[in-house]
């Protein structure tokens, strides 16, 4: 696995770019239906695993859901790719 570089900017294109970057450096990309369905899919497995981390006590239910939204709009990234 490659370094994915400098921490990604703030704005959804910006991150956008800065995520298709990584994946082009292991010779992949978001507009890949294949690979942006896999993107996504793993998404919404952190997004279980948020759950049972909840339900342990690691992450209160505030901050699940926080996080809940950050993957929420991170699945709209391969969209944004050009």
């Amino acid at each position: 696995m490659t370094e994915s570089g400098p921490t990604p900017p703030g704005t959804p294109h910006e991150l956008a770019e800065h995520i298709e970057t990584t994946f082009n450096g292991e010779e992949m990309s978001l507009s890949d239906e294949r690979t942006a369905h896999a993107y996504t899919l793993t998404l919404s497995i952190a997004q279980g695993m948020l759950l049972g981390a909840q339900a342990q006590g690691i992450v209160t239910d505030d901050q699940r859901r926080e996080l809940d939204d950050l993957f929420e709009g991170m699945k709209d990234l391969p969209g944004l790719i050009v």
